[in-house]
């Protein structure tokens, strides 16, 4: 878990971006997996996961729906439901998400609607995972809350990259 800490949201998220393959250095080279990033952009796609600081699961869907629909799109076409199904769930329990699953996105607590938006990214089990701030909206509590879970998936082998504001404590840099 790293975290990329500066004065500018702009400037973090720029750099997020060129680490997402979203924009192309204009010297160097982006690899993740030592494939790069931007010479193999399908690939990517799998191996990258980008949470932005918006929330952008459909606040009509229940917390399950919108990861179903997230390993409908994402996992390989020839994957059986069962398996989909597997997936969502697993994810469901490693974000402790399972008891929401019934919820929908708009009803959830602010740290599990961020959960919710990191989950819908995990579907595909990338290597890389860059979340721009994920305290966005949080009160200190919250913020450690979805900072322990992105500790969580660090811990489990997933690189996880994330942009913190410059008023970010000491308790949650030491997370990372």
């Amino acid at each position: 878990l790293t975290a990329v800490i500066g004065p500018s949201p702009a400037r973090n998220a720029g750099l997020l971006d060129l680490l997402a393959g979203i924009h192309r250095p204009t010297s160097g080279a982006v690899t993740v997996d030592e494939h790069d990033v931007h010479a193999e952009p399908a690939l990517m796609r799998t191996r990258i996961g980008i949470v932005s600081h918006d929330d952008r699961a459909h606040p009509s869907l229940t917390v399950e729906q919108a990861l179903g629909y997230a390993a409908r799109l994402r996992l390989p076409p020839d994957t059986s439901p069962e398996h989909r199904d597997r997936v969502v769930d697993q994810v469901l329990d490693e974000l402790g998400l399972a008891e929401q699953r019934g919820t929908r996105i708009r009803k959830l607590a602010p740290e599990m609607r961020r959960l919710a938006s990191i989950a819908i990214e995990l579907i595909t089990r990338p290597t890389l995972l860059v979340v721009d701030d994920p305290s966005a909206g949080l009160d200190a509590a919250q913020e450690h809350h979805v900072l322990g879970m992105l500790r969580r998936q660090a811990d489990l082998g997933c690189v996880v990259v994330v942009a913190l504001t410059s008023q970010t404590s000491l308790t949650q840099l030491n997370m990372c």
